[in-house]
């Protein structure tokens, strides 16, 4: 997104447009050059080695940064050659009976009845293969049991079902 570059041989884009990665874009709409690295907009970064500050390329050039932590259990480290907040070791839930379950910050929750809920899930967007882990329960008299686990990777459903 530099219109002040020399001509040289290659592609280029219609007039009011510049390129932006690979596609010709709006002029506006523009990302942002921040220590050598271009940015497009919206992308999010942090530039100091303990992720103290968040910064966002806001478009047509303009960088905002804002105070910024890792959470728990996160740890600040680059992955695939990009620094962030990223989990520190393993995750855990258990599912301590049919009713009894702690989650992965610790919490025990206790879920009585019938039902079908959730265990654990992930998507693309927290940088994960996307996985399901669904639990079908069911009242045995007094007594809730699980009726059947669900765990869908990679398009793939497991279903363990109780006889």
């Amino acid at each position: 997104c530099d219109p002040s570059s020399p001509c040289t041989e290659g592609c280029f884009c219609n007039s009011g447009f510049l390129q932006s990665g690979e596609s010709c874009i709006p002029a506006p709409q523009c990302g942002c050059l921040h220590a050598g690295r271009y940015l497009q907009k919206g992308e999010e970064f942090y530039p100091c080695e303990r992720c103290s500050e968040r910064c966002v390329c806001k478009g047509n050039g303009e960088v905002q940064c804002e105070p910024a932590s890792c959470g728990a259990n996160e740890a600040c480290m680059v992955q695939d050659g990009v620094r962030g907040c990223y989990p520190d070791g393993c995750g855990r839930c258990e599912v301590l009976g049919a009713a009894t379950f702690r989650t992965f910050d610790g919490v025990l929750l206790h879920f009585g009845g019938t039902c079908t809920y959730t265990l654990a899930a992930a998507g693309e967007e927290e940088g994960l293969q996307p996985f399901l882990v669904r639990v079908q329960k069911e009242m045995n008299g007094a007594e809730p049991l699980v009726r059947q686990l669900l765990v869908t990777v990679h398009g793939v459903t497991v279903r363990l079902q109780r006889a």
